[in-house]
C-alpha cells in the first residue's frame, strides 16, 4: 500500500513555483481536493495534507488555510490548487474575512435561508420612507428586526440592491 505522501503525488499536476497546482483526484461537494484513507482511515484535504508535508504541522489554534499567494494579494482561489506557496494559515474570522472579500460569502439570494430578495429589499427601504418602523417591516416579511435593521440601517446586507 502507498504511504500517504505517494498518493498525494499519484494526484497533483505540479507547475511553477508560483503557478497553481492542480489536485486531479477526487473533490469534495465545494471543489475541495480530498484524499481518502490518508490518516487513520480518514479523508483529509489535499490542500492541508500538501501544507503538512511542505511547512509543518498546522497548529490546533489555526484550523484554516487560506489560498493566496500572500495575505494581501489574494491571487489563487483554487480550492483545487495544492500549492504549498499558495497557502497560509488562518483562524476561522481571518477565512471568512477572505471569502468574503473575494465575494464568495453566500450572502443575498445565495444565501440558503434568506427568506428577502432584491424585490422584498426594495419595498422594505419604501416602507421605511413612509415611516413603518422596523419591527412592521421585520412582520410583513417574517424575518427577525435585526434582518431589517441590517439591512436597512446599516446598509450591511443587500447593499448591491438599488
Amino acid at each position: 500500500m502507498l504511504m500517504p505522501q505517494e498518493r498525494f503525488w499519484k494526484f497533483v499536476d505540479k507547475r511553477g513555483p508560483d503557478e497553481c497546482w492542480e489536485w486531479t483526484g477526487n473533490v469534495s461537494h465545494n471543489g475541495y481536493g480530498q484524499l481518502r484513507g490518508a490518516t487513520r482511515n480518514a479523508t483529509v484535504r489535499a490542500h492541508r495534507l500538501s501544507y503538512e508535508m511542505h511547512v509543518g504541522p498546522i497548529p490546533s489554534n489555526l484550523l484554516c488555510l487560506c489560498q493566496g499567494n500572500n495575505r494581501r494579494l489574494h491571487k489563487c482561489d483554487n480550492p483545487k490548487c495544492v500549492n504549498p506557496n499558495h497557502l497560509f494559515l488562518g483562524n476561522q474570522f481571518e477565512n471568512i474575512q477572505d471569502k468574503m472579500r473575494k465575494g464568495r460569502a453566500a450572502t443575498g439570494v445565495r444565501h440558503g435561508r434568506a427568506k428577502l430578495n432584491p424585490e422584498k429589499v426594495r419595498e422594505a427601504r419604501l416602507l421605511r420612507a413612509q415611516g413603518w418602523t422596523y419591527r412592521k417591516i421585520a412582520e410583513r416579511f417574517a424575518v427577525s428586526e435585526g434582518a431589517i435593521h441590517h439591512t436597512l440601517f446599516y446598509g450591511i446586507n443587500w447593499r448591491d440592491v438599488r
